[in-house]
């Protein structure tokens, strides 16, 4: 309804002057989400990709449709943790991230993005034993390093408090 303009004509807003968000801040790079790739996560249970490369993404469903775990997949893929659940129980996670029917059956989300043009893919399975662990472009990283990538900062910038980098990618 939005884009056929049933509610008034629809806007694209022109690309952030990026040039100037640098210049401002020589620290960061323009980091883009290109896609999200679910399985046994959640609300999740089949495989599922959700493409993000156009400018307008509308994501819209019923009650229990899997809104809220399509959000807490990005987080989790993101920071190895799901910000809004505060559970520090590793075991206690694992049974709620996981998808009820998969069993013994991994449960991943990769987030594939671009910084600096290049295309990155980075990978969290909820049955890791540390949350600090993910797969960055095939090699094993630290959250950090993980969210380093993720936001754009410079690790020399001072960005070296993690879970500030978590809130900072959360918002």
């Amino acid at each position: 309804d939005c884009l056929d303009g049933k509610f008034g004509e629809p806007m694209i807003s022109s690309t952030p002057a990026t040039s100037e968000l640098r210049a401002s801040h020589a620290t960061l790079e323009t980091v883009r989400l290109d896609a999200v790739e679910i399985e046994n996560f959640r609300a999740y249970r089949k495989p599922q990709t959700f493409d993000l490369s156009a400018y307008l993404i509308v994501l819209y469903g019923p009650n229990v449709f899997g809104k809220t775990s399509f959000f807490d997949a990005i987080d989790f893929g993101a920071t190895g943790d799901i910000g809004r659940l505060h559970i520090d129980d590793r075991q206690r996670f694992q049974k709620v991230a996981k998808h009820l029917d998969c069993g013994c059956e991994p449960s991943t989300v990769t987030l594939t993005f671009r910084n600096a043009e290049k295309s990155r893919k980075l990978v969290h399975t909820v049955e890791e034993q540390e949350r600090s662990g993910a797969i960055l472009d095939g090699a094993p990283v630290t959250r950090k390093a993980a969210l380093v990538a993720l936001t754009g900062f410079n690790a020399a910038s001072g960005a070296d408090r993690i879970e500030n980098m978590a809130r900072l990618f959360r918002a």
